[in-house]
């Protein structure tokens, strides 16, 4: 499916966020030393881009969103801000199995939503960013 314009950037970026959890559910499998050092991998090259990743998503569609959209998409960033700065073993293979239902979440059913209904918003998005 072709993304409109403002959309095409987040589904990149949401590309590297689903090859950031199977590298983690992959090394979960393979041995706690080899979680670990992706675990770290993960929080020294990728943990700030996708935090910032959710704070612009949260602005820019934020006050579009309403019902069940909203409360995942609010609870799901909550849940992996807090999960990024886990320790064990298992909430970070948990931040692995958010992050990749997450943002099927979003590819599948929020942003067609918002095409859907918020095409023009999305267009004026694209201009304002230019």
């Amino acid at each position: 499916m072709k993304r409109s314009l403002a959309l095409t950037p987040l589904s990149k970026e949401h590309h590297l966020a689903l090859v950031n959890a199977k590298r983690i559910l992959d090394a979960a499998q393979q041995s706690s030393d080899a979680l670990a050092e992706q675990w770290q991998c993960m929080r020294e090259t990728y943990a700030a881009d996708l935090l910032a990743h959710f704070d612009e998503e949260e602005q820019l569609f934020g006050g579009l969103l309403n019902g069940a959209l909203k409360d995942q998409f609010e609870q799901d960033h909550c849940a992996l801000r807090r999960l990024v700065a886990a320790t064990g073993d298992e909430e970070q293979a948990e931040f692995a199995r958010i992050l990749r239902a997450h943002v099927r979440f979003e590819e599948r059913e929020m942003f067609a939503w918002l095409e859907e209904h918020h095409s023009d918003t999305l267009a004026t998005a694209v201009g304002t960013s230019s």
